[in-house]
């Protein structure tokens, strides 16, 4: 697990270690708060995830087009290891104003999001997630803080729930029913992770 590491000095080392490395600092106890130019993670109901990026660029050590450069040679090295298109680079951008820099990131599968940013990232059904070698945890609770009456595997094993050790604001294509400990629900189907002190989350969802 890479706790206590920012999601930016993961995705620098992916892009080029002599170059990024020293750029961006820790900023994982940021990440859950509300505001929009947070980093987010959403899936979509195929399972594809847009992963958006936003973080302070000083922009001292190097430009945004050639962060763009780099990024795009990551990506495309992973699609050739993948032998197929399985990472787009759909935006960079530049805010003058507030000094940060938003990536946009598509992901065609949750595994190929897990394996390029090198993080514990599961989406399936939770039959599926048990066959993988996961159980849902014991700490889960509803939207208001109560924990389920009853074992819920088999009430669940046919909807779908997220498995990770990311921090980053999660959106679900399915309302939520239970969350770890920790996680903070934001409406019906984002959580917020950076608050929970748990090793990984669960997200279960309705469908």
């Amino acid at each position: 697990m890479q706790k206590n590491t920012s999601k930016f000095n993961r995705i620098t080392k992916m892009i080029t270690v002599s170059v990024l490395s020293t750029v961006f600092c820790f900023v994982l106890a940021g990440c859950g708060s509300k505001k929009q130019d947070t980093s987010s993670i959403a899936i979509d109901k195929e399972g594809a995830i847009t992963y958006t990026i936003c973080e302070d660029f000083d922009g001292n050590n190097y430009d945004v087009e050639e962060f763009r450069e780099k990024a795009l040679e990551n990506i495309n090295d992973y699609n050739q290891d993948s032998l197929g298109d399985r990472v787009f680079l759909e935006s960079v951008k530049f805010d003058q104003d507030t000094m940060k820099i938003t990536v946009v990131l598509k992901y065609t599968t949750s595994s190929d999001f897990e394996h390029h940013n090198k993080v514990k990232f599961f989406y399936g059904t939770v039959e599926e997630a048990r066959d993988a070698g996961y159980e849902l945890m014991a700490n889960l609770v509803d939207p208001d803080g109560k924990a389920p009456k009853e074992e819920l595997y088999e009430q669940y094993k046919d909807k779908h729930v997220v498995i990770t050790d990311c921090r980053d604001d999660i959106l679900t294509p399915a309302k939520i029913d239970y969350v770890s400990k920790g996680v903070v629900l934001d409406g019906k189907k984002k959580a917020a992770l950076s608050k929970s002190n748990n090793e990984y989350v669960q997200i279960v969802l309705s469908k």
